[in-house]
């Protein structure tokens, strides 16, 4: 019997490999040395067999986009038709833990996750992140909050918190507006969400690229 499955109701179908360790992390660096293209190559082969397109890397202590090594865990994913993307607050195609590998003294990111005390650093932070990843297909995460689970900003009120979100998520459109229109091909449709876990502020918006 001949059959032709129907175009999936939902465009973006996958998961997030979350918390990893110790047991997705220790599978890969038993099996592979570290979270590289040859761990992600089944995971890509598990996802695409259950009929899913679309993944959000593990990042406690990984980096997708460098330790393929570089890019090529992001070049396997574009070849295989997987979309990728990045967890709430990894915002601009950049892991959690990049931002702690550039930073310092000296560092042209600046030496503080703090969109209100370098701005200049942190904007050229996410410009370069998409920058390096326009030619994949990506759902990019916008948004920002404190590092670890914590507030941005001490003791700030609601409408602070809300105007602070309001100016990163301008600033995090209009890189996109520079960097990626060209590309309409691939840009697509977006969606938004925000949460206020514990006490910090959190927003994190997706848009196609």
């Amino acid at each position: 019997m001949n059959m032709v499955s129907r175009v999936p109701s939902v465009k973006y179908r996958g998961f997030f490999i979350n918390d990893e360790w110790p047991a997705f992390g220790n599978w890969a660096k038993t099996h592979f040395g570290s979270m590289n293209a040859a761990c992600y190559a089944p995971v890509f082969e598990l996802l695409l067999r259950m009929k899913g397109n679309y993944l959000w890397p593990a990042m406690w202590n990984s980096n997708f986009n460098l330790d393929g090594p570089g890019l090529e865990n992001a070049v396997l994913a574009d070849e295989l038709g997987v979309v990728m993307s990045t967890s709430h607050h990894e915002p601009c195609m950049r892991s959690g833990q990049e931002y702690s590998m550039v930073r310092g003294r000296g560092s042209i990111y600046g030496d503080a996750w703090d969109y209100i005390a370098n701005p200049e650093g942190i904007t050229r932070f996410w410009r370069d992140g998409l920058t390096r990843n326009k030619d994949f297909e990506n759902v990019i995460t916008l948004g920002m909050r404190g590092e670890n689970d914590t507030a941005i900003m001490q003791h700030a009120t609601l409408e602070e918190n809300i105007q602070l979100i309001r100016n990163v998520l301008k600033t995090q459109n209009q890189l996109i507006r520079r960097l990626l229109t060209r590309m309409s091909g691939r840009c697509r449709g977006r969606s938004f969400s925000s949460q206020k876990p514990k006490s910090s502020f959190t927003a994190a918006r997706k848009r196609q690229a």
